[in-house]
């Protein structure tokens, strides 16, 4: 796998809490290595990419105060997207899921025309275009703990799910 870096110019200079500051690190100046995937979304793309079906692309945590949703894009086959989309459904409309929002699989067209995928929530989506309108804090405490909280949700329900894409034999992508 080759790493190439990416663009950070939306993201703070440290990383993730830890004190490690991007300007003084050996990074060229506004980039990050691929592996960089922020805390709270890092669970679930790990649990992703260690399905051995599902290759993700880009993620983030969101940030209310930026305008930004959670995600995850990802490449995989469209049985293996219909089946994610399945699955999900069961767990974010099921009666006993705990989930504050609903959670989606859309099919999206990557630069080369290549069709990719992209794990989000639409209420989030909305929210977070509102909030980058209103200003600093369209996101209200109370909408992030439940964005965080689902995150939790989401690595705990989906672990099952994509084990079970693992032992499958699906072919990888």
């Amino acid at each position: 796998m080759q790493l190439t870096l990416v663009d950070i110019q939306d993201v703070d200079t440290d990383i993730g809490g830890t004190g490690q500051d991007l300007k003084n690190s050996d990074q060229q100046p506004g980039t990050l290595p691929l592996p960089f995937i922020e805390p709270k979304i890092r669970p679930i793309v790990d649990l992703m990419n260690r399905s051995g079906v599902i290759q993700t692309v880009a993620s983030c945590q969101g940030h209310g105060f930026r305008g930004r949703a959670p995600f995850v894009y990802f490449n995989t086959t469209v049985e293996c997207a219909q089946a994610f989309e399945r699955y999900l459904r069961t767990i974010c409309w099921g009666d006993t899921a705990g989930m504050s929002f609903d959670w989606i699989v859309s099919g999206r067209f990557n630069g080369e025309f290549d069709l990719t995928f992209l794990l989000h929530s639409p209420e989030l989506d909305k929210l977070a275009n509102q909030s980058a309108s209103w200003g600093l804090w369209g996101w209200s405490f109370t909408v992030w703990r439940k964005k965080d909280r689902d995150l939790s949700i989401l690595t705990a329900k989906l672990k099952p799910f994509l084990l079970q894409l693992r032992h499958n034999n699906k072919p990888a992508i």
